[in-house]
């Protein structure tokens, strides 16, 4: 079986949903440290002048650097901010309306930690996508803090000997070696040089932005067929 194991981000670009849409468990890494200035807590949308922009979900700050599970939201001001940005922007995008009010609900749950937000976020997107992975946490397993080892004993308490990676710092960042020299095949996701190209408003092409701008402008059965074709080597 395939697993991937990935920190929960807040509404991720279309190439987390494809390692999604291609493994059998998830695994939420949500025991290890927030990261600041990361997808965690904010995406990119593309704005009517045709740039990126970071929409954000603001921290509050603690004198220790809290887990990903123990990070708190500041306040509630954001979230009006968050959903008029997607409305100036998106309002003229063909299947805005199929999925602001559903969007706006999740953002604008009160009492809710960052974990929780991003988990319903994605949980939301992979119902509409039709992506049935199981999502486990790895705080539910008793694991090393050496990251390597962790990777590995994930992969064993999750029965599974196929690990999905992407294309960022994960396959320098971890002994591939020695995931592989524990019966695991590495597998490793080929989509960002392969970004495919949609439909999409305001202007010149972008990638690498958040799934709402593919579900937006293309809806749920284009964006399913998208997700779901695999970008492996």
């Amino acid at each position: 079986m395939n697993v991937t194991i990935h920190q929960p981000h807040f509404f991720p670009w279309l190439g987390y949903f494809n390692k999604l849409a291609n493994t059998d468990i998830f695994v939420v890494l949500d025991d290890v440290q927030f990261r600041t200035q990361y997808f965690q807590n904010r995406t990119l949308i593309k704005t009517i002048q045709s740039r990126s922009e970071w929409i954000t979900v603001p921290i509050s700050h603690e004198k220790i650097k809290p887990t990903i599970s123990n990070t708190n939201i500041y306040g509630s001001y954001w979230k009006k901010k968050v959903i008029r940005n997607l409305e100036v922007n998106y309002c003229k995008a063909p299947f805005f309306n199929y999925y602001i009010n559903d969007i706006s609900k999740i953002i604008t749950q009160s009492g809710i930690s960052l974990l929780k937000l991003n988990i319903d976020t994605i949980s939301y997107i992979n119902s509409i996508l039709n992506i049935k992975t199981k999502i486990i946490f790895s705080s539910d397993y008793k694991t090393s803090l050496e990251p390597t080892t962790r990777v590995i004993e994930l992969c064993k308490a999750s029965n599974c000997n196929n690990l999905i990676i992407g294309e960022g710092n994960s396959q320098y960042y971890h002994d591939i070696e020695r995931i592989k020299s524990n019966n695991i095949k590495i597998i490793k996701q080929d989509f960002r040089r392969n970004h495919p190209v949609y439909s999409q408003i305001n202007g010149v092409f972008l990638k690498n932005l958040s799934i709402l701008d593919l579900l937006f402008n293309v809806g749920s059965d284009e964006s399913e067929n998208i997700i779901k074709t695999i970008w492996t080597i």
